[in-house]
């Protein structure tokens, strides 16, 4: 929990290093003055609360030993007529109306001998006044303890940050202490604040598998044994291809791949450690830790000859840092060169900050406080509610129902030819969908799975009826780059990841529909949507070439435009 921290030129808190995130309020126009920093690893457990954040007061919710936790940081304006402001009042009601615990980190800049402040002045002291009857006033608890200040400029030192909480937060909180070690690297004039939380397994070590570490001779042989124990299931498809019985193979089929997977792959724990960048070299480590030390020399003495070190000491310092950056810059773009150029630019990409879905607005202009409400709105904004009834295929033009050709038949279309080829075809480290399948695990267990799922396939094929295990996608929200308002639920898009054994099937199947009735000599020369090397921008393309082909010749040229351009079937009208 930070409070004025570092801010750039147009109002942005950067990420001091790749492993810390930050939640702040993000405002080009005003200067946000707190902020909270999560490691990584947190991502998922902790939920922004924009609804009652500002940029004088960040507001996280969480959960503790399956307790509600609201996290606040709070910087309290010495210049404000409110102590504390009406943000933090607002977190406050929020916490209590809902039953959380209540854990503030605030620069309160109020001053009182119940936090053991040790100077005084009249507005300091009339802050503190207000500040400590709002506190029993909501049954607040001050966790600071000890006579340690927590601010020292070289000038005067005071305890005017302060640890607040209620009932439910002081039951977590342990270790309150203030680290004002001369040995601890701080650029600001501020000591850090440390308490400990009770443990629990609910906020540990985020656990995970490292597909580039898996034995894969081991999943092999793992696979191949559950897949000889449950040949009677796939037999039965081949037998009677019931709804029940594609189900319950396509089933199988997926827990035995998982099966393998995890005996093959342990489960590791991710890092909670925070890195430092990599020009943060121990050549740049000293020379910080030097204008530190200089410049409480130069505040203590007042005399001219610490101050003109300090800044001789200041300038070497960005000289090296900026030397330092170009040379791991340098290092970065070699290491790129040997990429390809899809994982390239998503190397690139992966280092840029990007927008989080947090809260959004609802209907009625107000934003959604839980994760569930956000949930609630982006699903019925990006997805109908509505269901349309299934109908058999027919024909358009004839209005018969339309029947598979007999000149093809499903083990034409399903051959062990084309089953492998289509695989290969994949990415292998292509994201998995909610089944937890990626490519390469198919491609490494082929040889064990290729006959059993090019049964499941066939029978799907042949009966219609959809697995209902492949059924299941994971969808994405996506920010839309360079939108202005991202409570907006229109400025995110959506992307939906399919389970990787439906896609092994449409893909065998486009193969038919492409090679087999050769679909694309008969459609449309103008038809160019849903056209392999075809899009929205060669149709456009096509189009202004023929107008500047009649603009040559001095023909005039009249034309519309309509917001569905290319029309319902991607034609050029």
């Amino acid at each position: 929990m930070v409070q004025e921290p570092y801010v750039n030129g147009k109002n942005i808190i950067p990420n001091p290093v790749s492993d810390l995130k930050i939640f702040a309020r993000s405002d080009r126009h005003t200067r946000p003055r707190a902020c909270i920093y999560y490691h990584k690893s947190l991502v998922n457990k902790l939920w922004y609360m924009d609804s009652l954040s500002t940029g004088d007061c960040t507001v996280v919710r969480t959960k503790i030993d399956n307790v509600t936790v609201l996290i606040v940081s709070c910087y309290m304006d010495r210049n404000d007529a409110l102590c504390p402001p009406q943000a933090f009042k607002n977190a406050v009601n929020h916490a209590n109306r809902h039953g959380m615990a209540f854990v503030a980190g605030a620069d309160a800049n109020a001053q009182s001998t119940v936090w053991n402040s040790k100077t005084f002045d009249s507005i300091g002291s009339n802050r503190g006044e207000e500040l400590l009857a709002y506190i029993a006033r909501e049954d607040l608890i001050v966790e600071n303890n000890g006579d340690t200040p927590t601010f020292d400029n070289g000038r005067w030192q005071n305890s005017i940050d302060l640890t607040i909480t209620n009932k439910k937060g002081h039951d977590l909180l342990s270790n309150w202490q203030v680290m004002a070690d001369e040995t601890i690297i701080n650029s600001s004039d501020h000591h850090f604040i440390t308490f400990s939380c009770k443990p629990c397994s609910e906020f540990g070590k985020t656990k995970f598998r490292d597909i580039a570490k898996t034995d894969w001779k081991k999943f092999q042989d793992v696979l191949a044994d559950s897949m000889a124990s449950s040949r009677d299931t796939f037999k039965r498809v081949e037998t009677s291809a019931t709804p029940q019985n594609i189900d319950e193979a396509a089933k199988k089929l997926a827990d035995n791949i998982i099966e393998a997977y995890n005996s093959a792959s342990p489960e590791i724990y991710v890092s909670n450690k925070i890195k430092a960048p990599p020009w943060e070299t121990k050549q740049v480590r000293e020379a910080q830790a030097g204008i530190r030390f200089r410049l409480r020399q130069a505040r203590s003495t007042r005399a001219d000859k610490d101050w003109s070190e300090l800044r001789s000491h200041q300038a070497e310092c960005h000289r090296l840092v900026g030397h330092t950056k170009k040379v791991k810059f340098r290092e970065f773009c070699a290491k790129l060169e040997a990429k390809s150029s899809s994982k390239r630019i998503a190397a690139v990409i992966k280092e840029n900050k990007t927008t989080r879905l947090n809260s959004v607005r609802k209907p009625d202009g107000s934003l959604t406080q839980t994760p569930e409400e956000t949930l609630n709105v982006m699903t019925d904004t990006h997805f109908s509610i509505h269901r349309q009834p299934s109908a058999p295929l027919v024909d358009c033009t004839t209005g018969e129902s339309v029947t598979v050709d007999p000149k093809w038949s499903p083990d034409d279309i399903f051959s062990q030819r084309r089953v492998e080829r289509a695989l290969l075809e994949f990415d292998g480290l292509t994201a998995a969908g909610p089944d937890g399948i990626r490519p390469i695990m198919l491609q490494k267990g082929l040889t064990q799975i290729r006959q059993e799922f090019a049964t499941i396939a066939r029978a799907s094929f042949i009966s219609g009826h959809v697995p209902k295990c492949w059924t299941n996608s994971t969808g994405i929200y996506l920010p839309k780059p360079g939108k202005t308002d991202y409570r907006n639920p229109r400025s995110f898009r959506t992307i939906t990841l399919a389970p990787v054994p439906l896609k092994w099937m449409e893909r065998v199947v486009l193969w038919h529909m492409e090679v087999d009735l050769g679909i694309y000599k008969k459609l449309n020369k103008r038809q160019y949507g849903f056209m392999r090397g075809a899009s929205t921008e060669t149709a456009l393309h096509k189009i202004l070439q023929k107008i500047k082909k009649k603009i040559q010749k001095n023909y005039h040229k009249l034309g519309s435009s309509t917001g569905d351009f290319l029309g319902r079937r991607g034609c050029i009208r």
